[in-house]
């Protein structure tokens, strides 16, 4: 379903991707510098072969979530005008794809690396995300959308594909 009607703007204090970007940072610096805190005294295959899987999902979810918006003429940039409700693709299942793709690569790469840095640093950017950044994107969805999206967000978990 697409819905289009006023635009409304989403205003967050930092962009989450920049976030996203310094808690990975920050993530590889300790790794890279400091004595890594291994999730396994002795990394194991699966344990690795799980944190491929977890990356790769992470970057599929993002591609297939960046096409959905892009094919709607919708973008992903924060400060910019909403005029599409997109509920469709994998939208239909969560919606907040993209967050959920930045958790799943930062799983995986905490698993392939074998370390709790990058697992422990998603901590703040989940809280980020999830205290501010959401919030603020229902709030605009909801002037902007009114019942469409209330009937949307009614139906479709906020993270999880479950």
């Amino acid at each position: 379903m697409d819905v289009e009607r006023g635009e409304r703007k989403v205003r967050v204090p930092i962009d989450p991707r920049f976030v996203w970007g310094f808690c990975m940072t920050m993530a590889t610096i300790r790794f890279f510098f400091t004595k890594p805190m291994s999730i396994l005294v002795y990394g194991s295959i699966a344990l690795r072969l799980t944190g491929i899987l977890l990356f790769g999902s992470g970057i599929v979810l993002y591609v297939l979530a960046t096409r959905v918006l892009s094919s709607h003429h919708t973008s992903m940039n924060w400060g910019e005008s909403i005029r599409t409700l997109v509920t469709v693709g994998v939208y239909s299942r969560t919606r907040n794809p993209q967050f959920l793709s930045f958790v799943l690569v930062g799983l995986g790469v905490s698993f392939v690396m074998n370390t709790w840095g990058f697992i422990l640093l998603l901590i703040p950017f989940i809280a980020y995300v999830q205290l501010i950044v959401i919030p603020a994107e229902e709030k605009a969805l909801m002037l902007a959308f009114k019942e469409d999206y209330k009937r949307y967000r009614d139906e479709t978990p906020q993270w999880l594909m479950v």
